[in-house]
């Protein structure tokens, strides 16, 4: 009787651990799914011909000049910040594969980030504390990927800005730049 209850016991315990496996696997598949899901979606946007089209434009502004910048730059420019803005929330909530965010819209985020930050510094003081705060808490975390994926030498450790100004950046002068130090420090 003893080893009839122990093997029933046994047999429960072996049934309640591959539920609770089948359950995590499950729950773990549905979970990158709806990552991939999200991703796609998030690409959709970023890669629409209106949206490369403003990062064409910002990709040609002078960032130490924001002041001069026409209403239809900053217009652009207020685009993409609400569309890098969403994308660097999806980031931080690690609703989207890290990884793969890097590898495809990594550079894009790093090169636009620098050429608008002193725009975007401007904005907080004009607009508040508020205004892009998923992306001046996600940027230290993009930079210090980008900095682990460059040792592994999966990501570039340089990358160029534009081709109109031909400016380099790299994680370090990415960190060093006043500008971009304002930027993350004001939220934190």
């Amino acid at each position: 009787m003893q080893g009839l209850i122990t093997a029933a016991t046994t047999l429960t315990a072996l049934t309640a651990f591959t539920s609770l496996m089948t359950t995590w696997y499950v729950i773990r598949l549905d979970g990158q799914r709806s990552k991939s899901d999200t991703f796609f979606r998030l690409a959709a946007v970023i890669n629409s011909d209106d949206m490369r089209r403003k990062r064409g434009k910002v990709y040609a502004l002078n960032r130490d000049e924001f002041s001069k910048w026409t209403p239809e730059q900053r217009s652009a420019v207020d685009d993409w910040l609400a569309c890098l803005d969403l994308s660097l929330t999806l980031y931080k909530a690690n609703a989207i594969n890290r990884d793969v965010y890097m590898y495809i819209f990594g550079d894009v985020t790093l090169r636009t980030v620098y050429q608008i930050v002193p725009y975007c510094n401007s904005e907080v003081d004009a607009r508040g504390d508020q205004f892009l705060i998923p992306m001046r808490i996600a940027i230290p975390e993009v930079v210090s990927k980008w900095r682990k994926l460059a040792r592994k030498n999966r990501f570039p450790l340089q990358l160029t800005v534009s081709r109109e100004s031909q400016t380099k950046i790299t994680p370090d002068s990415f960190e060093g730049d006043a500008g971009l130090k304002s930027f993350s420090r004001s939220y934190h």
